[in-house]
């Protein structure tokens, strides 16, 4: 499991520099009218000019090595099954752009490092 750069702080800042500028590039379509209606009371009517909510993060694996043990310092923790984790925790609750955000920080750490299987996962909320 060797990093191509030992450098960990520089992958991790390219990787966080990537990923925000893919964030602040992503292309968010608004929920446009929405229109919510309980039990007897009048349907109330929103303009949601945000898009879809949800989450994202960065997944990692193995949680061993070098550079696994200093992606801990970083943020990085164990995650479910196995691996690290890391979740996105810029741009609010706006799903297409924590995404677009860790895809692009997912896709430096592979080019930088050898050994680890690197990938972003998300939901909606």
């Amino acid at each position: 499991m060797n990093s191509k750069s030992m450098n960990y702080r520089e992958i991790i800042a390219k990787a966080h520099a990537a990923g925000m500028a893919a964030g602040n590039a992503a292309r968010v379509e608004p929920l446009g009218h929405i229109v919510v209606s309980g039990g007897s009371s009048e349907p109330r009517h929103f303009y949601e000019s945000h898009g879809v909510c949800g989450f994202a993060w960065v997944e990692v694996h193995p949680n061993r090595g070098a550079f696994a043990k200093a992606l801990k310092g970083y943020g990085f923790r164990p995650g479910y099954p196995k691996g690290l984790s890391n979740w996105v925790s810029e741009f609010g609750q706006e799903y297409d752009r924590k995404m677009a955000y860790a895809r692009a920080y997912a896709k430096v750490l592979n080019e930088e490092v050898d050994g680890y299987n690197i990938y972003a996962n998300g939901r909606l909320d």
